[in-house]
C-alpha cells in the first residue's frame, strides 16, 4: 500500500507540560495508538485529535509505566506534522478493561467553558482593543501574531453572555476576518507561545488562512476511494434589499406628520450634500447634513468620502476604499463629539438610498453585481436562475430578499448585504472526498470534474478535514466551491492554468562577488550583488534588499564584504523584498584565514597510520528573517524622554510637543529591534500682517541618485557620474548626488562624501627563516562556483514496477496481495495503475518446496567464544 504521510510519535506531556512520556508506534517496544482520527475545522479554528491504546505493559515499554498513569485528565499530547507542532489537552477518557479511548482538544479549557460577559463600546475600537477589553486574551496565554485587520476600528455590542470561544468568533465575524491557531513549545516540552493570526477574510483580493495550491484534483483519481458531490439550490437569491434596525435618529427622514423636509443639492465639485429637517415633539427643529463625494482611481477602485453633521451637534466622517471586485473596507473618525444629548427616542431604519451606486464587473467584462437605490442586484445569476420558469415568461426575473442586520452605519450594512449576496447568488457546491489528499486547512485547490457536462473546473477551499495516520486511506476532506475558473474546456482554462503554474513558481536568489568569499589575514573587500529570479525570469520591478551580517542590517542595491570585520567565518543573510513583503532569502558563508606564528623547528616525527574518517560536525542554526514590522506613535513634552504611552494611529498633535515614531522589527528567531523617530510640532508664533499670495505648492515629482569616485574631497566631480557604485581607490572619495525635481520643473541637488582608507606603510622586510618540515595536509578550501548550466534533457517519464503472487508458473491463481504463493511476477511500465493480465508479469518461484531432513553431520571442531549479532534497521525519506 502507498504511505501518503508518516506516523507521528505522540509526546505525553504532565498538567506543566514537561515531557513525562511517548507512544512510538515505529519502535515495536513501545506503546502503539490505533483508531486514530484528526479532525480541522476552518470556521471554529478548533482541531479535535481521538486516539486509542491497548492498556497493556512490557518491560521494554518506552513510557517504563502503565498508559493509564500518564493517559489522563488535565495532561496534555502532542505531535508533529509537516514541520508544525500541535498541542492538545486530554479532554474525554473512555476507559475498558483492555483499552483507553481518549479526545483531546487543541485549545486551553478556560477559551472553552469561560463566560465572556455582555459588553458595548461607545467608540471605534481594534479588534485587539476589544479582546483585550473582554479578557479573551489575558489569561489564556493567548497572544495576537499576524494581525492583518490591525488598522479596522468597529463599534460594537455584544448583548449576552457566551464561552470566550464563541466571542472570538463573533469578534473575528464582525471584523470580516479568518484565524488560526499556533502552538509553540521549548525543547523540553514546555509551551513557548499559543498565538492566533488572524487574516482579512477570503474575498479574491485577501487570501485567509491556508495557501493557493496548483496542481488539479481529479475527481476519480485511485487513492481518492469515494466523491460526495453535493449541489444546493435552497436560499438562493439575485435581489437584496438590506435594512437595519439599530437606533440611529439622524440617518433617514422624519415621517411626514413631522414636518420632515428632504433637499439634494449636487455641487461643482461632483460631491452631493443631503440635508435633511424635521420638527421635534416640542415643536423646535433638528437638521441633519449629509455630504457624500465619490473618487475613482487609477487601479480601478473607488474612494468615497461621507461627511454627516448629526442634530447632536456632532461630526463623523466615513472613508469607504471598494475595490474592482466589489470589496470595500470603511474606517470612521469622529471629528467632532456631540454637543448635546438630545434624543428623539424614535427606532430608525438605515438603508442604502444615501450611498453611491457602483457596479462590480467579472473577468469577461460582465456586470455580476450592482446597487442601484436601495438594493442589491446580481443580473448573471439572475439570467441563470430565474424567479419563474424562464426568463422569458416574466417581467420580473429576480429572486427577492429582504433580511434586516444588526448595522449601525450605511457603509457597514452595505457590506454585509453584498457579503450575502455574493454567497447566495448561485448554489452551494460542495465536495466531500474519501482518501488522502497532501492539503492544510484554509489551502486551495483547482478541482476537474468530468461528471459535468461540460466539464467543470472550479477552485474549491478545504473547510474541513478528518485526517487517520494509521489508516490512511479513512481520510476525509471537505471542499466548498467558491469559484467557478470555467463551465467549458476552452483556451481560458489554459490560460488560467498556465497562470496558475506561473504563480506557483518560487523566487531565488543568485549571488556575485567581485572578489570571492575567502579572505586571508583581515586583509581584502568583496562586493556583493544579488538577483532575484521567478522561475527563470529575472524581477526588477519594486525589488529592494536586505543585508544581515553578525546582527547589522543593511538595506541598499549591493553589500561591501570588509575582511577586517570577519573572524574566521561569518554567514551574510540576503533578503529579497517586493514592496514590504519578503520573497526570498539566501544566505552566503564568508571566511577569514589568518596566518599561524612562526614555530621552532622541530624533529621530524615517525609517519603515522591514516586516520579514521571524522564525524559530521553540529547543525548549524537556523537562519533569522523579518517576521513583522510593528509602527506605534506617541507624544512626549521632551525630545529625550520617550511617551508613556503608543498608538497604532498617529495621535491628535499638540503644539510645542514632538511626535515620536517607534518601529519594531521582529525577526524569526524572536529576537527584535527597535528604531525611534522624533518630530517636533512648532507651536504658533505671533500674528503677522496678511502676506502677498504665494505661487502654488509643489511636491517631489523624482529622486535621482548617483555616484562618483574623485581624489578630492571638497570638489565635487565634474564628469563619471552613474547610478552603480564604482570601485573606489584607498584614500580616494566616493560622492554621493541626490537630485530632487518638483512638481513645477524646479530642482534641488545634494552631495554627500566618504574617503575610502589608505593603504598602511610596507614593513621592513624580515630575516629568510630556515625551511620548516612539511605540514599535514590543509583544510578541504571552499566550494568552487556554481559551474555553467548543461544543456537542457529531455522530458523525463515515471517508470513504474508492478508486482503480482501466484500459484504457479504461467499465472494461476493470480493475486496481488497474497505474499504466501509460491510465485512471484514482475514487470515494468510508464503506467501507474496494477495490471490484472498475468500474461504481462515474468514469474519466478520464491517459496521452495520442504525437502526432507538429512542424515546427521560429523560434528565440527569447537569454536571461539560467540558474540550476539544484532540486526539494526533505520527508516529515512
Amino acid at each position: 500500500m502507498k504511505t501518503f504521510f508518516q506516523v507521528p510519535t505522540i509526546t505525553i506531556h504532565d498538567p506543566s507540560l514537561r515531557i513525562v512520556g511517548v507512544i512510538d508506534n515505529n519502535k515495536p517496544n513501545s506503546i502503539h495508538f490505533f483508531d486514530d482520527k484528526w479532525e480541522r475545522d476552518l470556521a471554529t479554528g478548533a482541531s479535535v485529535f481521538s486516539f486509542s491504546v491497548y492498556k497493556k505493559f512490557t518491560a521494554n515499554n518506552e513510557l517504563q509505566q502503565n498508559p493509564t498513569e500518564v493517559l489522563r485528565k488535565r495532561n496534555f499530547v502532542s505531535f508533529n506534522y509537516k514541520d508544525e507542532t500541535f498541542l492538545f489537552t486530554i479532554y474525554k477518557i473512555k476507559e475498558t478493561r483492555t483499552m483507553l479511548e481518549l479526545e483531546c482538544r487543541n485549545l486551553n479549557l478556560e477559551l472553552i467553558n469561560e463566560e465572556a460577559l455582555p459588553f458595548k463600546s461607545d467608540q471605534p475600537l481594534t479588534f485587539k482593543q476589544y479582546a483585550e477589553k473582554m479578557d479573551l486574551l489575558n489569561f489564556t496565554k493567548l497572544s495576537i501574531g499576524i494581525n492583518e485587520v490591525e488598522s479596522y476600528t468597529r463599534t460594537l455590542e455584544f448583548t449576552s453572555s457566551e464561552t470566550k470561544l464563541a466571542r472570538l468568533l463573533a469578534l473575528l465575524s464582525k471584523f470580516n476576518a479568518e484565524h488560526e491557531f499556533k502552538t509553540f513549545l521549548n525543547s523540553d516540552g514546555t509551551l513557548k507561545e499559543f498565538k492566533i493570526n488572524v487574516y482579512k477574510e477570503y474575498d479574491g483580493d485577501n487570501y485567509g488562512v491556508g495557501k493557493k495550491q496548483k496542481n488539479i484534483i481529479l475527481l476519480g483519481e485511485r487513492h481518492l476511494t469515494d466523491i460526495t458531490r453535493t449541489v444546493d439550490y435552497d436560499g438562493l437569491f439575485t435581489m437584496l434589499v438590506p435594512t437595519s434596525s439599530q437606533s440611529v435618529s439622524d440617518e433617514k427622514e422624519k415621517a411626514d406628520e413631522h414636518g420632515q423636509t428632504v433637499t439634494t443639492v449636487k455641487n461643482p465639485d461632483g460631491s452631493t450634500t443631503r440635508t435633511t429637517v424635521w420638527k421635534n415633539s416640542d415643536g423646535s427643529q433638528s437638521k441633519t447634513v449629509i455630504n457624500t463625494k465619490v473618487t475613482k482611481n487609477a487601479d480601478g477602485s473607488t474612494t468615497t468620502v461621507k461627511r454627516t453633521e448629526k442634530a447632536n451637534g456632532s461630526i463623523i466622517e466615513t472613508t469607504t476604499i471598494r475595490t474592482s471586485k466589489g470589496n470595500a473596507n470603511s474606517t470612521t473618525k469622529v471629528l467632532k463629539p456631540p454637543t448635546s444629548n438630545k434624543d428623539t427616542g424614535e427606532k430608525e431604519l438605515i438603508d442604502l438610498g444615501s450611498m453611491p451606486d457602483w457596479e462590480v464587473k467579472n473577468s469577461d467584462g460582465e456586470i455580476e453585481f450592482y446597487k442601484r437605490g436601495a438594493s442589491l442586484y446580481a443580473p448573471i445569476a439572475a439570467k441563470l436562475y430565474p424567479s419563474t420558469f424562464t426568463t422569458a415568461t416574466q417581467s420580473d426575473q429576480w429572486i427577492r430578499k429582504d433580511i434586516s442586520y444588526d448595522a449601525k452605519t450605511s457603509e457597514e450594512l452595505e457590506q454585509m448585504a453584498f457579503k450575502d449576496l455574493k454567497l447566495h447568488a448561485y448554489p452551494a457546491i460542495t465536495y466531500e472526498i474519501e482518501g488522502w489528499t497532501d492539503l492544510d486547512i484554509g489551502d486551495r485547490v483547482p478541482i476537474q470534474d468530468d461528471e459535468f457536462s461540460p466539464i467543470l473546473i472550479i477552485e474549491a477551499r478545504v473547510t474541513k478535514q478528518e485526517l487517520c495516520f494509521t489508516r490512511p486511506e479513512n481520510s476525509r476532506t471537505t471542499y466548498d466551491n467558491f469559484k467557478s475558473l470555467s463551465n467549458n474546456l476552452s483556451v481560458d482554462i489554459q490560460v488560467r492554468l498556465a497562470e496558475m503554474v506561473e504563480e506557483a513558481k518560487p523566487y531565488t536568489i543568485k549571488i556575485s562577488t567581485d572578489n570571492g568569499t575567502v579572505f586571508k589575514n583581515n586583509e581584502g573587500e568583496s562586493l556583493v550583488k544579488a538577483t532575484l529570479f521567478k522561475g527563470e525570469k529575472e524581477v526588477f520591478s519594486d525589488v529592494s534588499w536586505r543585508f544581515a551580517l553578525d546582527g547589522n542590517v543593511t538595506v541598499g542595491m549591493q553589500y561591501l564584504v570588509k575582511a577586517k570585520n570577519i573572524k574566521d567565518t561569518a554567514v551574510l543573510t540576503v533578503s529579497a523584498y517586493i514592496g514590504n513583503n519578503e520573497v526570498a532569502t539566501t544566505e552566503i558563508t564568508l571566511t577569514n584565514v589568518n596566518d599561524g606564528a612562526k614555530g621552532d623547528k622541530g624533529a621530524k616525527g615517525d609517519k603515522g597510520d591514516k586516520g579514521d574518517r571524522g564525524s559530521d560536525g553540529i547543525a548549524g542554526k537556523d537562519g533569522v528573517g523579518l517576521k513583522s514590522t510593528v509602527v506605534t506613535y506617541g507624544l512626549s513634552t521632551s525630545e529625550t524622554t520617550q511617551p508613556t504611552s503608543w498608538t497604532a494611529q498617529v495621535p491628535t498633535l499638540t503644539k510645542g510637543n514632538y511626535l515620536w515614531t517607534k518601529t519594531v522589527w521582529t525577526y524569526t528567531d524572536n529576537t527584535s529591534e527597535t528604531g525611534y523617530q522624533k518630530t517636533y510640532i512648532a507651536k504658533d508664533g505671533n500674528d503677522g500682517n496678511d502676506g502677498i499670495a504665494g505661487k502654488d505648492g509643489v511636491g517631489i515629482k523624482s529622486t535621482t541618485i548617483t555616484y562618483a569616485s574623485s581624489t578630492s574631497g571638497t570638489t565635487k566631480p565634474t564628469s563619471g557620474w552613474s547610478s552603480t557604485i564604482p570601485s573606489v581607490p584607498a584614500g580616494n572619495y566616493l560622492w554621493t548626488k541626490t537630485v530632487w525635481t518638483y512638481t513645477d520643473n524646479t530642482s534641488e541637488t545634494g552631495y554627500s562624501v566618504a574617503k575610502m582608507g589608505e593603504t598602511g606603510a610596507k614593513g621592513d622586510k624580515g630575516e629568510t627563516g630556515e625551511r620548516g618540515p612539511q605540514g599535514i595536509q590543509g583544510l578541504q578550501g571552499p566550494k568552487g562556483d556554481q559551474g555553467i548550466q548543461g544543456p537542457k534533457g529531455t522530458d523525463g517519464k515515471t517508470q513504474y514496477t508492478h508486482i503480482a503472487y501466484a500459484d504457479n508458473a504461467t499465472g494461476g491463481g493470480f493475486s496481488q496481495t497474497d505474499q504466501t504463493k509460491a510465485y512471484i511476477g514482475m514487470y515494468m511500465d510508464f503506467t501507474a495503475t496494477d495490471s490484472n493480465d498475468p500474461t504481462k508479469y515474468k514469474w519466478s518461484k520464491w517459496h521452495g518446496d520442504k525437502g526432507a531432513t538429512g542424515a546427521q553431520g560429523i560434528q565440527g571442531p569447537k569454536g571461539a567464544d560467540g558474540r550476539t549479532p544484532y540486526l539494526h534497521i533505520a527508516y529515512a525519506n
